[in-house]
């Protein structure tokens, strides 16, 4: 515990505030709940990390007890928080003593910092490792890494120290309320009755410096593996040089692109606090949450112990038992990308063309997010629903795009068994959330044009979120009957799946039974998830139509019908292109690689499309992000 001298406070608690947007009951209930879940999963997947190094000697090396530590950190970072957090949200225990506040600040700041210290010793053993073999078992010993870790942690308490010192002198003597899910050291400082510039300086400068320093050698020392690995004359060994990396440079990007959301969002003018909030929450759980479905997905010792530690044991779930039998024929598959393209100068094209693509993907549609969350005048349910597009946009495309370059630039062509899967359930999940999404945007605007009286007591901000949760929760609902049925497929023999990524038909394929029940129950499901949204849709605008034609002037006409062309638009491109990869199953003679274009198209079109018609057809859209730029608050200068 911290212990203060508090003769110069009279504040002797804290109220922890929560989201100040969200302070209703059922909100409150809802967070509650997701966090709790998460909560529990990153108990069960880093509790299973650490059980499994333990019970398998085996993996008693450098590189697995660093993942050890990492998954042992991750338990106590989430618990320093999340516990206290949930109380707060469900039963209304805010409070928090002086002293366990800025006990809660030190542990959270330190286990930051301690993280980022271990991820770059992670990034120095993978140098040693392939830079410097011969010399690994000398340098890299068990013992040596145990020091090294402890000096990691030692260096993560000490240099939260010195901002926590600071905080400490300051008298407390007025407001106690923390704007914030936990005792986070800016919203603290906040509440002092005492100039605080020089804390924050100090602050600041402390944690960028432990953000940036190990992020520097990280990247040192991976330019430095990556001109090693170059050098390597056979494919074969300079493949698996880079497999050994490419889940440490996973687990890196989710803990740097959280703690540069967090940074991002006290910079941004403009920024509302719950944004805030919610960006320091996601860095708190999603490292955490990741990273032994990382390291199980992509460590093949990793998911070889587990399997032998619980044969050992004897404790083989029915579940587990269905998925991973499957897998002793076939560990991984091979993405054959097109048949009828497999020179590498087609290849490059098309990994030009399609990286291209991805990356106005990701530049459009985070304007489009950026544009959203700082013009509060377009804070209405329209543009919480064109914004949330922009989302699942950025999603669904980065589901498979990334391995699909992975395959056509560097023959990165092999992925597991899990994973196969996983992008599978995650691409139809995110298909039938746009389309679920687009018929929602269709009964806004049939409400706006059709009952434009009751429009701001039925379409509310809060009611527009709660009916997006339902589009995503159906979602990810809806793709679970087919992904159980495949997994209960065996697959024994052929592994080549010739497509770009994971898709249901052509993984299918490969299974060693009748997939005759299969086929049909993806084919209902995905023709009810197309044509049920599209009837209602179409319902929608013919009642529209019908409502517009009764307005007499016709500027008003007009202008009802340029509010739904957007939106029709776009539901003409995603519905097209979702036809064209059915049609092109239906037609006899179809070649592959047309089937396989029309899937791609599919991914890329839409995302790529969406934001471009948004921004040329809607005013609203148009002048706030020429008023965001104007101000410098998008674009520096």
């Amino acid at each position: 515990m911290v212990e203060t001298n508090q003769t110069s406070t009279s504040v002797t608690e804290f109220i922890i505030v929560g989201f100040p947007g969200l302070q209703d009951q059922e909100s409150k209930m809802i967070l509650s709940g997701v966090v709790m879940t998460l909560y529990l999963l990153i108990l069960v997947g880093n509790l299973l990390m650490i059980f499994i190094f333990f019970a398998d000697e085996s993996i008693h090396s450098p590189m697995y007890i660093l993942i050890c530590s990492l998954a042992f950190l991750d338990i106590i970072v989430v618990t320093v928080t999340i516990p206290k957090m949930v109380a707060a949200f469900m039963f209304d225990f805010k409070t928090i003593s002086y002293n366990n506040c800025f006990t809660q600040l030190l542990f959270h700041h330190g286990m930051i910092m301690t993280e980022s210290f271990l991820l770059g010793l992670m990034a120095y053993d993978r140098f040693v490792a392939i830079c410097r073999p011969l010399h690994y078992p000398n340098i890299m010993t068990n013992l040596g890494v145990v020091r090294k870790i402890i000096s990691c942690w030692v260096g993560g308490f000490i240099c939260p120290s010195i901002p926590l010192s600071l905080a400490l002198r300051l008298p407390y003597c007025g407001p106690n309320k923390i704007v914030h899910c936990f005792c986070d050291h800016v919203s603290v400082i906040r509440l002092a009755c005492a100039e605080t510039v020089i804390n924050n300086y100090v602050a600041l400068t402390i944690t960028l410096s432990t953000l940036f320093f190990p992020l520097f050698f990280i990247l040192l020392s991976y330019i430095r593996i990556v001109r090693s690995v170059l050098k390597i004359a056979k494919s074969e060994e300079c493949v698996k040089a880079f497999s050994t990396c490419i889940t440490h440079i996973f687990v890196i990007s989710v803990f740097f692109l959280t703690a540069a959301s967090v940074y991002i969002s006290y910079r941004i003018p403009g920024t509302s606090t719950d944004m805030r909030i919610m960006a320091a929450l996601i860095q708190n759980i999603i490292p955490p949450l990741m990273n032994p479905i990382i390291y199980c997905l992509r460590t093949k010792e990793i998911r070889e112990s587990f399997l032998k530690t619980l044969r050992k044991n004897k404790i083989l779930s029915v579940f587990l038992i269905i998925i991973m039998a499957n897998m002793s024929a076939v560990q991984q598959f091979i993405l054959v990308g097109f048949p009828g393209f497999q020179d590498r100068e087609s290849r490059l094209i098309y990994s030009i063309f399609f990286l291209i693509a991805y990356l106005l993907i990701c530049l459009w549609n985070l304007t489009i997010i950026a544009t959203f969350t700082l013009d509060e005048n377009l804070h209405k349910p329209m543009y919480v629903l064109i914004c949330n597009l922009a989302i699942l946009d950025i999603t669904f495309s980065s589901i498979t795009v990334p391995k699909l370059l992975a395959v056509f630039m560097f023959d990165f062509n092999m992925i597991s068994y899990a994973a196969c899967f996983i992008q599978m359930f995650f691409y139809l999940a995110l298909a039938t959330s746009e389309s679920l999404l687009l018929m929602l945007m269709a009964y806004d605007r049939f409400v706006a044009i059709c009952n434009p009286l009751l429009y701001p007591t039925i379409i509310t901000n809060k009611a527009i979120l709660k009916q997006i949760t339902l589009c995503w929760v159906g979602g990810l609902l809806i793709p679970i009957l087919p992904l159980i049925l495949a997994l209960r497929l065996s697959f024994c023999g052929p592994n080549k799946v010739v497509h770009c990524f994971c898709d249901h038909s052509s993984v299918l394929r490969l299974a060693c039974a009748d997939i005759l029940i299969n086929s049909y129950v993806a084919l209902t499901i995905a023709l009810s998830v197309l044509l049920i949204p599209l009837a209602y849709i179409v319902f929608s605008y013919t009642r529209i139509i019908a409502s517009v034609v009764k307005i007499a002037s016709s500027e008003g006409r007009l202008k009802a019908f340029s509010t739904c062309g957007t939106h029709l638009l776009v539901i003409c491109i995603f519905i097209l292109t979702a036809a064209g990869v059915y049609i092109s199953y239906r037609i006899p003679g179809t070649s592959e690689d047309i089937r396989i274009m029309a899937a791609v198209l599919q991914n890329v079109i839409p995302p790529l499309m969406n934001p471009v018609i948004y921004c040329l057809r809607t005013k609203e859209i148009r002048d706030s992000f020429v008023k965001t730029v104007k101000r410098g608050k998008l674009l520096s200068h």
